[in-house]
């Protein structure tokens, strides 16, 4: 019964690890929309003309 329970404690420790780099790697996906938004913007306002991409 004790060996089940640590592997339980193993898996759910693992998942967590998951869940934190999941979080992490939403972040970076949001930051990395944001500034791509964020250049386009600037882009659009500096250079209307010679911004066609």
């Amino acid at each position: 019964m004790l060996v089940f329970f640590n592997k339980l404690e193993k898996i759910a420790n693992f998942e967590g690890k998951l869940a934190y780099l999941e979080f992490y790697y939403f972040v970076f996906l949001l930051y990395t929309y944001y500034r791509i938004i964020s250049i386009v913007k600037k882009c659009k306002i500096l250079h209307a003309k010679n911004c066609k991409q």
